[in-house]
């Protein structure tokens, strides 16, 4: 479809997002965590979702979770990396997209350690979410939900303009594909 043709007779699918709270995020689009950690009791859902940076964080949450991205990198035998404050980091929007591939409850306890070395950040007890094809893309605002939350074109379109929300589209579209070959 041409990009100057805007769905002329059918309203474009509705895509999912996730909200995720800072730095993991951040780990997720800058650095290597391709686990996303949930409490939830199991999820069937594969395919592409957006990543939603969400807007509350309080200053000791952040600390502990930077403490945690560093340990974590440690246990996996990654360089230091610097996180940046979370005032320099995105909230409130939508930043990114990626592809679930699979979801994985963790064992409750880990013989002798708090996170397992080359466990790719996951967390004892959770369920966790695989990411693959991770992409950062223009951040546009957005109110974020519980869970798997839907997001329309329009809707994007709306608060950043058809040319970024067409970026996003396009990335949905391909991260479809990539599951459908995968499935």
């Amino acid at each position: 479809m041409a990009s100057d043709q805007r769905y002329p007779l059918t309203t474009p699918p509705k895509m999912r997002a996730l909200s995720i709270r800072q730095p993991w995020l951040w780990a997720i689009l800058e650095g290597d965590k391709r686990v996303e950690n949930r409490d939830w009791a199991g999820c069937e859902y594969r395919g592409p979702v957006l990543l939603h940076a969400s807007k509350s964080c309080g200053k000791r949450e952040f600390e502990d979770a930077v403490e945690a991205v560093e340990e974590m990198r440690i246990d996996l035998g990654l360089a230091p990396i610097e996180v940046p404050q979370l005032g320099q980091l995105e909230r409130g929007c939508i930043c990114g997209i990626a592809r679930v591939t699979g979801a994985t409850r963790h064992p409750e306890s880990w013989p002798n350690a708090r996170w397992v070395v080359q466990s790719g950040y996951r967390i004892a007890g959770a369920l966790g979410l695989e990411l693959e094809d991770v992409r950062k893309l223009p951040p546009i605002p957005f109110k974020g939900a519980l869970g798997f939350f839907p997001v329309g074109h329009d809707q994007l379109a709306t608060v950043a303009g058809f040319e970024t929300a067409d970026l996003y589209r396009d990335a949905w579209r391909e991260l479809e594909a990539a599951s459908r070959r995968a499935a």
